[in-house]
């Protein structure tokens, strides 16, 4: 993923702020030798920070804001510490040239947890950019005010002014109440799409809580996944055998098993070898198919678009069914990404693409079976915060009762498919308003 711009420079930031402090912490203290450690400690704190920053950067962009943004907090307060422990033994021209150092240093912090705060991938709504203009105005007018005082604060080391700090300390109470704000608004912009994709998981299990029992249930089950979306490091590996395991007994059930059951009856009729070995034959076919899905190559280096072109393929050499595929005006244009851009770019998450890939290839598998010949459209918008996918086809369609009927017989078919879009976070609806109306199938997920 490529950083942004402005949290590069903003890093950059922390770092001239940092050595400035502890340049201060030499030079104007005074200490003989050098700081001590125990002074410096601060600066070591910043310098640990912005090294998050340099090993984040790319990969976990919310990490390296929050290092930026405490790296400059914790600079610009070690500077307010500073002024406050040496305000009596400074001549006018440092002490001028800390105010100086701990305004700036003040707008930097405010406008990094501004601009976390305001980032489009997080930010909660358009309030939050003129809110954080405001934030930042009134730290850049608090500092000016600050600096225009400059040299009454200093003819007065007694502090007897109306701030226990001369004017600075309205610098720093107004940045520090501005960072604390933005950052808060910034993570709740952050755990947003996890709190989405939570009660879509939790919706499968409690799709209509009405006791009180069912809502406590709820509320747990979604505060688990919750917890589980924000830190899926924690059980991702038991999630994902778990969920590896019932995927891989849902498309055996799907495309294996059919072609078996189909070998079994040519054997129990007595068939000829011939008929018998074609049907076995389609069975070794089958787990070709199933194997070549799994990991379809199409998906790793060329993205879901393509992946759904070589299902499209797949389905109409395997019987007489027509497949027409539109990719829709939101899907960007231009070249696709390589796949060391998979992660950021364009691309919806890797699970997200892999359960419509999915979800299409159960879809398509219906169609061959229970209306050969029947035309199919698919239409796709696929973005990096955004996949809406739908399987339309003309054939005799589906009832309510039909659907029930199947899945009560042991065909998982639509079950499967929700319970994809179920894993990602989220939502299938299928359509097919009376027999002969063709069914339709809908994936969306928005981040």
């Amino acid at each position: 993923m490529k950083p942004r711009p402005t949290l590069v420079v903003l890093a950059l930031a922390g770092v001239l702020l940092g050595a400035v402090a502890a340049v201060v912490h030499v030079r104007v203290l005074n200490d003989p030798g050098g700081s001590s450690p125990q002074s410096l400690l601060p600066i070591l704190v910043v310098a640990a920070a912005l090294c998050v920053v340099g090993l984040t950067l790319r990969r976990h962009p919310t990490v390296a804001w929050l290092a930026t943004v405490a790296a400059l907090t914790i600079a610009t307060v070690d500077l307010a510490s500073m002024a406050r422990a040496s305000r009596s033994s400074m001549d006018a021209e440092a002490w001028r040239w800390l105010s100086v150092a701990l305004c700036v240093g003040a707008v930097f912090a405010t406008g990094a947890a501004v601009a976390y705060a305001a980032d489009p991938r997080r930010r909660i709504g358009p309030w939050v950019m003129i809110l954080g203009a405001i934030a930042i105005a009134a730290v850049v007018g608090a500092g000016a005010w600050a600096l225009a005082r400059a040299s009454a604060v200093f003819a007065d080391p007694a502090g007897t002014e109306l701030f226990p700090l001369g004017t600075l300390s309205l610098v720093t109470r107004a940045f520090l109440v501005s960072v604390v704000g933005f950052v808060a608004l910034g993570l709740v912009g952050d755990g947003r799409p996890a709190a989405r994709r939570a009660r879509r998981r939790v919706a499968v299990r409690f799709p209509a809580p009405v006791t009180a029992r069912q809502r406590a249930a709820y509320v747990r089950a979604w505060v688990e996944a919750f917890a589980d979306e924000l830190a899926p490091g924690r059980t991702r590996a038991r999630r994902a055998v778990l969920s590896e395991r019932s995927r891989l007994a849902r498309d055996l059930h799907a495309e294996v098993v059919p072609a078996v059951r189909r070998a079994l009856a040519e054997a129990e009729r007595d068939g000829s070898a011939e008929r018998l070995s074609t049907a076995l034959r389609d069975v070794l076919l089958e787990v070709d198919a199933l194997v070549q899905s799994q990991h379809a190559i199409q998906l790793e280096i060329g993205g879901l678009v393509p992946a759904l072109e070589w299902l499209a393929e797949r389905a109409e050499d395997r019987s007489g069914v027509q497949v027409t595929i539109d990719v829709l005006d939101g899907t960007p244009a231009g070249p696709r990404p390589t796949r060391g851009d998979t992660e950021g770019g364009e691309r919806p998450p890797s699970e997200v693409a892999a359960a419509a890939f999915r979800i299409a290839g159960l879809a398509l598998e219906n169609v061959v079976r229970h209306a050969p010949g029947a035309h199919v459209r698919i239409d796709a918008i696929v973005r990096r915060d955004r996949v809406d996918l739908g399987i339309s086809d003309d054939g005799p369609g589906i009832s309510v009762e039909a659907a029930r009927a199947a899945e009560s017989a042991g065909r998982r078919g639509l079950v499967d498919m929700d319970a994809e879009a179920a894993a990602c976070g989220g939502a299938l609806a299928v359509e097919s308003a009376a027999a002969g109306s063709g069914t339709s199938i809908r994936f969306n997920w928005p981040a």
